[in-house]
């Protein structure tokens, strides 16, 4: 293959050929982890606003620069990843994995990403919280998290990952010069810290659905009553934010509730009946509560 870019259109969508591969437009989500980049946006968007009780457009400012933040440390996540992403099913058609990138390259594009978003987060929030908080973010996640996991350690790594996925609401909080007592944001951030786990085993059910975990504690069947058990203390941890006052609309608070008891009977019901099928839909029952969880809060914050 030769060296250099070139683009095509010849069927499929554009090809960007580099000296060691190709990769399409459509890697792009893949490599800077969209999806969840977007949930974790989201919860910084939230936290925003409730420490000021409304949404404004500069809680979708600070979200837009926690999002930046979240791609680089994302690409810099499939960076560090790569020997192990080329040996997973779930992974190895990744454009890291099967070489149609050059890891300098990502490296660059990660660290630009990270860049961009400390030089936003530091001129739009003077008090500088937001920047030093998504730093910690990125060493729990990239600095200890992600090596933990390369050794096999995958328990204890949830702990540095979990701490990374409850720092975005206190990003946006800090983000706020305020008075109000952070009870919300601590029900929130616990919340967060609580769905993190039943996600992971998810994840790893849907790689592994017949062999036990990585610690060889529990079985299978074992794994999925633990989804079940930290999706209850998820929907617990809903209904308390409901309780605690933080919710205004009498409408979004049932809603939420009703969501809150929906969540562990669709899962217990969906692994009633064994098969991949079952594992994915409860992969996607659990992202959608969360999403659903951020939306009626910011719902009530309009």
């Amino acid at each position: 293959m030769t060296s250099g870019w070139h683009r095509t259109m010849a069927g499929d969508p554009l090809i960007i050929t580099a000296a060691d591969g190709s990769w399409r437009l459509r890697d792009v989500p893949g490599l800077i982890k969209a999806h969840l980049s977007l949930y974790i946006a989201l919860t910084a968007v939230t936290g925003h606003a409730l420490a000021q009780n409304r949404l404004t457009i500069e809680s979708l400012g600070l979200g837009g620069w926690v999002f930046l933040l979240s791609c680089g440390a994302g690409v810099l996540n499939n960076v560090q990843d790569r020997d192990l992403d080329r040996h997973c099913l779930r992974t190895q058609s990744r454009v890291l994995a099967r070489g149609a990138m050059m890891p300098g390259h990502a490296l660059t594009l990660g660290a630009c990403l990270i860049l961009a978003a400390g030089l936003g987060l530091w001129l739009s929030c003077p008090n500088g919280m937001p920047l030093v908080l998504g730093a910690w973010a990125i060493v729990c996640y990239n600095g200890i998290y992600t090596p933990m996991k390369q050794r096999g350690r995958w328990f204890l790594a949830m702990v540095p990952g979990t701490l990374s996925g409850m720092i975005p609401p206190a990003m946006g909080w800090a983000a706020v010069d305020t008075g109000a007592g952070p009870s919300g944001l601590y029900i929130l951030m616990a919340g967060i810290g609580v769905w993190q786990l039943p996600h992971f085993l998810l994840v790893f059910l849907r790689e592994n659905p017949l062999d036990p975990t990585p610690a060889g504690i529990w079985s299978a069947g074992e794994c999925q009553a633990q989804v079940v058990a930290w999706s209850a203390l998820f929907s617990i941890s809903m209904m308390l934010f409901a309780l605690t006052g933080w919710m205004a609309s009498l409408v979004l608070t049932v809603l939420l509730f009703c969501l809150a008891l929906a969540l562990p009977l669709v899962l217990s019901l969906l692994f009633w009946t064994a098969g991949r099928r079952s594992l994915d839909l409860g992969f996607w029952a659990l992202n959608l509560a969360m999403l659903a969880y951020m939306i009626l809060i910011l719902l009530d914050q309009i």
